[in-house]
């Protein structure tokens, strides 16, 4: 079959992953990403309603993602046990969603190891970040 067409042109062209199961390669079904948001505000400098603004209308601008959870921390801490944190990896790790989007990559860690650590195991879980 030549390049371009037939079967081949569908994967390519509807990307199979999680976001489309082909029902038949002429009706390919849509699924949508569960998609998660993560807001982190550790000093009263940080606008959090800014952040959240910002990150739904990211959210809202791709059809292929459905809203799943917000999760959210405003406090100061050094340490990883922010409870909103904990509980978004805990979705993460029972494959709640597929798809996490944060203000800044740095919202993820307190510091460059955390930071490190935590997107590596997102990235073991399949989890896609996102950062507006």
């Amino acid at each position: 079959m030549a390049r371009g067409g037939g079967f081949e042109h569908l994967l390519l062209r509807y990307k199979l992953s999680s976001e489309t199961i082909p029902t038949s390669p002429w009706h390919p079904q849509v699924v949508h990403m569960r998609v998660a948001k993560y807001v982190r505000v550790s000093t009263n400098l940080q606008d959090f309603k800014r952040q959240e603004d910002g990150l739904n209308e990211y959210i809202k601008r791709n059809k292929d993602w459905k809203f799943y959870a917000s999760f959210d921390d405003m406090i100061t801490g050094k340490h990883d046990q922010r409870d909103g944190f904990q509980r978004m990896m805990k979705s993460a790790r029972s494959h709640r969603f597929q798809v996490l989007v944060v203000w800044d990559l740095d919202r993820l860690g307190r510091s460059l190891v955390d930071l490190i650590h935590n997107c590596n195991e997102l990235m073991k879980l399949k989890i896609q970040s996102n950062h507006q």
